[in-house]
């Protein structure tokens, strides 16, 4: 399915759409403030009771699909399930007024209705830059306790879908468009798929074990963090599916790896003060950072903006030159 036009993207017409998602909750008048497209148009809703909410209409923007309702209600209903078990500060969804956690909008402009969430608002800034120390020591226990949770929770529907072999292995076709850009070459694109065998060999020690695989954010980093007081707090579950806990590590590994030895000891440690990864592979901590590096870039690459950009380059060198290299030094 291709992107909207500009026209759908209008802010027009995605208010349109808000409003008529809003009309199936019960809020009063509530006030509508489009904030951003990322994965679809959010919102956040000011009530006059004070409350704030956060309504986000599931549209395919920048190449990123959206998940049928079914997958988008399931996810809604672990975040319900994860806030009330550990009391974590997570954007908890809201019902409709027919006890739903997706509405469904009929739009004439598509042949297939419009998913539409609202959740509750989490207050936080953005980190600005680098994390501290004491940050990512509480950003490693976050993660912990979700992956605590996780490990206990059962899936009995099976609705949330799982981070496959053959998704890795699509991912890693994907990076081939890199070669045809010329940004790397056939030999070096040889090396990420050399990489990909030993991802998968660690993937595969994880598979069926509730206490190495289970459901996992998959996108925890700089934009997806909230500082508030002395709470670290972690936004947008739309990428979470079933995976190993430690590509959860490896993807915060991945985004804050400029900042040396010194930031993984301290993720590290707040992990371990919730809970401990089982034993693991020798090389798994660079395995999963690569394993991370090959997950962002194939999303990237589709993204014809970004296939142009310097940083898209170097990031691609990176990971050919440094991340790979580590796991194929004969090569």
């Amino acid at each position: 399915m291709p992107d909207l036009s500009p026209a759908e993207l209008a802010p027009s017409n995605l208010l349109r759409l808000a409003q008529a998602g809003m009309e199936h909750y019960a809020m009063a008048n509530p006030t509508l403030t489009f904030l951003q497209q990322n994965g679809g148009a959010v919102f956040r809703l000011d009530c006059a009771s004070g409350e704030c909410f956060l309504l986000k209409l599931h549209l395919q923007i920048n190449g990123r699909r959206v998940a049928p309702a079914h997958t988008i209600s399931a996810r809604m209903q672990w975040l319900a399930d994860l806030k009330a078990k550990t009391g974590l500060a997570v954007q908890a969804p809201v019902r409709n007024q027919l006890y739903q956690w997706v509405t469904q909008i009929a739009d004439d402009a598509r042949a297939e209705p419009v998913c539409c969430t609202v959740q509750e608002w989490v207050e936080g800034d953005p980190p600005h830059g680098d994390f501290t120390g004491e940050q990512l020591f509480r950003l490693g226990a976050w993660m912990a306790r979700l992956h605590h949770y996780s490990s206990e929770w059962v899936d009995g529907e099976g609705a949330i879908p799982s981070y496959t072999p053959s998704l890795l292995l699509a991912k890693l076709q994907g990076l081939r468009t890199s070669v045809e850009l010329g940004i790397i070459s056939e030999r070096e694109f040889a090396q990420i798929e050399l990489a990909g065998q030993t991802i998968l060999r660690l993937m595969d020690v994880q598979a069926g074990d509730p206490s190495r695989w289970g459901p996992i954010h998959s996108d925890i980093h700089h934009d997806n963090v909230l500082l508030y007081q002395n709470d670290v707090r972690v936004i947008d579950f739309d990428g979470m599916l079933s995976a190993p806990y430690i590509f959860d590590v490896g993807v915060t590994l991945y985004h804050i790896a400029y900042q040396g030895l010194p930031a993984r000891d301290a993720l590290f440690a707040g992990y371990n003060s919730v809970r401990r990864l089982p034993p693991q592979p020798p090389g798994w901590i660079e395995t999963c950072v690569a394993w991370a590096a090959i997950d962002n870039l194939a999303f990237q690459v589709t993204i014809p903006q970004q296939q142009t950009h310097p940083l898209f380059k170097k990031n691609m060198l990176q990971l050919v030159r440094e991340y790979c290299g580590a796991l194929n030094p004969e090569k």
